[in-house]
């Protein structure tokens, strides 16, 4: 299963929260690490990869 990058908006507000905490998080001082955990083919890699397309920063 080959991850995607999320375009429909319909689609991007099913992760927006996960895209929020990321954005949060990488704002946090002192964060080094983040982990993001779940299962194979459930949507890890495309939550990055969405979020990576929407912050190129």
């Amino acid at each position: 299963m080959a991850p995607k990058i999320l375009k429909d908006e319909k689609d991007i507000e099913k992760i927006q929260p996960y895209l929020d905490k990321l954005n949060e998080t990488i704002d946090t001082k002192g964060i080094n690490n983040i982990a993001l955990t779940g299962g194979y083919g459930s949507g890890k890699s495309t939550i990055i990869g969405t979020f990576k397309e929407l912050n190129p920063q």
